[in-house]
């Protein structure tokens, strides 16, 4: 089996050779699913990452999930941990560590009771287990969150039978393709 670093690469090179066409296209299946989704549409916060680069975007998510009334926060990363901090619309983002977008405002969500995370990868498993960029800032957050519900957002090209993960990596409750929801019940 291929090791984390090296499949991190393998991923990310694939994912930014998908045509800009292909990827709309993908991205707008992807949120389609996640809308209709019954843990997005009862959760009454999101926690999202903020896309970047060749990321599954965000963007439409934030603006839907605002629009229906939910609470949007978006990572926040101090001191080698991550918390999530409330945006109120998309100007509420600012440059951040690694020049990942976050919040600047200081308000930091706490009540994850009705929650539901969209969370980065940049590839999965049929087992909804996530390679991530390597941090391990979700699986610390996981660690300390267990209740809330993991959706990842990934193209179903970059899903496959099995990757590498270590007994501290969390898996997700869905892995949302564009052509299909995996859930773990």
């Amino acid at each position: 089996m291929t090791d984390k670093k090296t499949l991190r690469r393998q991923c990310l090179a694939e994912r930014d050779d998908i045509p800009e066409e292909t990827k709309a296209e993908i991205e707008k299946a992807i949120h389609a699913k996640l809308f209709e989704l019954k843990e997005y549409r009862d959760a009454s916060l999101i926690l999202t990452y903020v896309s970047a680069g060749s990321e599954t975007g965000t963007e439409a998510i934030i603006t839907d999930a605002l629009g229906r009334g939910k609470k949007v926060a978006v990572p926040y990363i101090e001191n080698g941990e991550m918390s999530f901090r409330f945006i109120n619309s998309l100007s509420d983002l600012a440059e951040g560590k690694y020049g990942i977008p976050t919040s600047k405002l200081d308000e930091e969500a706490s009540d994850f009771s009705s929650c539901l995370c969209v969370t980065p990868a940049l590839c999965a498993d049929v087992s909804l287990y996530r390679l991530g960029y390597g941090g391990g800032y979700y699986d610390r957050f996981f660690e300390k969150q267990k209740d809330i519900f993991r959706a990842v957002l990934c193209p179903e090209a970059l899903v496959s039978e099995s990757i590498p993960h270590e007994a501290h990596d969390i898996p997700a409750h869905c892995i949302i393709t564009e052509s299909k929801i995996r859930r773990c019940y």
